[in-house]
């Protein structure tokens, strides 16, 4: 694990040369110090910071297309991006005309897909998204849509930005075990690789593989 010193302004240059464009799969969460990933206004804006966001930034721009759920996309009030288009996974898409990316799109044409079923097919999801024309699906939503990919068999790679409250890093944040930030949101049992870890000013930021079973 490092301790790393990113230079105002670089943030988003520095998840950019740090985290490889992918293939399939990659989900990004942010959760604080207590596994909350949402705070009191239920959505994650009060937990993350402004290095949550430059790494969501980069994340996008490294994309093909961005995948959320509708609860998500209504709790964070999503937008459009600049970088890539945004699939919906939602019951009713009526539920979403208030959501901003739907009611004033941007450039990328929004996306809307059918997610009546309890459990996703993520397998068949992939197929339907590759059959789209896209290659990088980024995946943004909650711990129980989260955990049923992680838990598919299709390979999957997770960021995950813990964020703590603190003016300074405790020494327990440093020596946690990263599985311990894994757990506190997410299920023990996906059997993922751990191939990054640092700290960067108040964030803790691991990155997961998992191959396909």
């Amino acid at each position: 694990m490092e301790t790393l010193q990113i230079p105002d302004g670089q943030e988003f240059n520095f998840f950019d040369s740090r985290i490889p464009k992918w293939s399939g799969w990659l989900a990004s969460f942010v959760v604080d110090q207590q596994g909350n990933h949402a705070g009191v206004d239920g959505s994650s804006k009060s937990i993350s910071n402004n290095l949550d966001l430059q790494l969501l930034l980069a994340l996008r721009s490294k994309c093909s297309v961005i995948v959320t759920t509708g609860a998500t996309a209504r709790a964070e009030e999503y937008k459009s991006s600049r970088f890539a288009p945004i699939a919906f996974l939602t019951k009713n898409r009526n539920s979403l005309n208030d959501v901003p990316a739907v009611n004033s799109p941007g450039t990328h044409p929004n996306i809307f897909l059918d997610s009546k079923q309890v459990e996703l097919n993520f397998l068949e999801l992939s197929i339907e998204l590759r059959k789209l024309g896209f290659e990088g699906f980024l995946f943004e939503g909650g711990p129980s849509v989260l955990n049923q990919l992680l838990s598919s068999d299709v390979p999957v790679q997770l960021v995950l930005s813990v964020v703590t409250s603190e003016l300074s890093i405790d020494t327990a944040f440093v020596q946690a075990q990263p599985v311990q930030f894994l757990n506190r949101e997410l299920s023990s049992e996906f059997n993922m690789t751990l191939v990054d870890d640092f700290i960067a000013g108040r964030n803790r930021i691991t990155r997961w593989v998992k191959k396909a079973t």
